[in-house]
């Protein structure tokens, strides 16, 4: 965070730096990510998708930790949004270790990839858009919030797991979906 007794106009040059740098390392990061992807073959396409999602989920628990750290300092609402990114970093990493997996060509593991990848996207957005719209008010402990975030995720992990028809609606038969871009779509909106 930003020192409070800073006055508005070296805030704004301080938030103006972090905008820089942050915006220079997406432009920076899409770049390589472009220029990699393009030379590859197929095989190392899938190592490179691994390590973008990788990246994400990365950040998505940065996010968590960030908060986690600064819960004395924030709102009620800020902790929330972080029990949310760690629930999508919950589903994000399964996606990735199925995605990674449906390369043995074991079908069924493609589905828990598309199934997970799902699960992460709508938790993404679910998040996204309740910190948008109205900040939630829950006040809820560090540690009781931690434990109920993990139980979900792994309870919600454990249904998709066990009852495939529970995102039948979603799938079409060779895995993809049609949920996707507009999932896809509706994170980048809220963004």
């Amino acid at each position: 965070m930003i020192k409070t007794g800073l006055n508005a106009s070296a805030k704004f040059k301080s938030y103006i730096f972090l905008f820089s740098k942050c915006f220079s390392i997406i432009i920076l990061s899409c770049a390589a990510a472009i220029t990699l992807a393009s030379s590859l073959k197929q095989p190392d396409q899938i190592y490179f998708y691994t390590a973008l999602e990788l990246f994400c989920a990365f950040v998505q628990f940065m996010i968590f930790l960030g908060i986690w750290m600064n819960y004395h300092n924030n709102a009620p609402g800020y902790l929330v949004i972080g029990f949310g990114f760690l629930a999508v970093v919950v589903f994000n990493l399964q996606h990735i270790i199925y995605y990674f997996a449906a390369f043995t060509r074991l079908f069924y593991f493609q589905n828990l990839s598309t199934r997970f990848m799902i699960l992460s996207e709508l938790a993404e957005s679910v998040v996204i858009a309740s910190f948008i719209f109205k900040e939630p008010q829950i006040a809820i402990g560090r540690w009781k919030g931690l434990l109920a975030t993990v139980l979900f995720s792994f309870l919600v992990s454990y249904a998709a797991f066990a009852f495939p028809r529970m995102i039948q609606e979603f799938l079409i038969s060779n895995g993809g979906t049609y949920a996707k871009p507009l999932l896809g779509l509706i994170t980048a909106f809220l963004l």
